[in-house]
């Protein structure tokens, strides 16, 4: 006798949870706004690879969101305060460009307030507030900073001030590279949390580069020392004088 086999009944697909539904939102999101080859979004890549989705990459969002709040304060006044103490000639050209820079960005946040991708409903999610406890929106933290000053990004800003300062003024080699990589660094924190695009940080190069050049202008000219001629009757140790008293 031949067996029938049992037809098996297909099994019924499971309702789509609300984060799996968040998740497939953010990819199809994500791979429409990819594909676009408007230049501002060209940093959409890195921070879809970043923030959650099918396959997280544990604990970068975190750490990219606590770099981002640490390294723009902490690491920029470590580093004014160590050129200030250890190589003070350098500082007052270092202290103009970082006035000057941040006067044009003040200016540029005025005339042009522009929002982070976070906050510009464009589906970035606030890797920040979410990953790391810190609520960028809150009333305490808002109350410090612009949430509508992303152009220029002083981020990216400071963050190549700081870099070329340790490039040219630390003592170790392994210091003066990790100030070369620190821009880049800088760069894909703030396009991976989600708060700036390519297009703030290059304005917000731009906006150095001008100050660098106002504060060379406004740089005092080193002054010689001025030599004065020794006067014709006063006594030398090795003047004819001196040897005829001597005689």
């Amino acid at each position: 006798m031949v067996r029938r086999r049992s037809a098996r009944r297909p099994r019924r697909r499971q309702p789509a949870s609300t984060s799996q539904k968040r998740i497939a939102a953010t990819a199809r999101t994500c791979a429409a706004r990819t594909s676009s080859s408007t230049g501002t979004y060209s940093s959409t890549a890195w921070a879809c690879a970043i923030a959650p989705g099918p396959n997280p990459i544990a604990g970068v969002p975190a750490l990219l969101g606590f770099l981002y709040v640490l390294l723009h304060f902490a690491g920029t006044a470590a580093v004014l305060i160590w050129v200030h103490k250890r190589r003070p000639h350098a500082f007052p050209f270092l202290r103009s460009t970082l006035i000057v820079s941040t006067a044009l960005a003040l200016v540029g946040y005025v005339l042009y307030p522009a929002a982070p991708p976070r906050l510009a409903n464009m589906g970035f999610a606030d890797t920040v507030s979410k990953d790391t406890g810190l609520n960028l929106s809150s009333d305490l933290l808002g109350s410090f900073y612009n949430p509508i000053a992303a152009v220029p990004s002083l981020h990216f800003g400071y963050a190549l001030i700081v870099g070329v300062a340790l490039a040219r003024l630390a003592p170790y080699r392994w210091l003066r590279l990790l100030g070369a990589a620190y821009p880049a660094l800088m760069l894909l924190i703030i396009v991976g949390t989600g708060n700036h695009f390519i297009f703030d940080a290059a304005a917000g190069g731009l906006v150095v580069v001008v100050g660098w050049l106002v504060a060379s202008r406004l740089q005092a000219p080193a002054v010689e020392p001025v030599r004065l001629p020794a006067p014709q009757k006063a006594w030398m140790p090795h003047s004819e004088a001196s040897h005829a008293r001597a005689a």
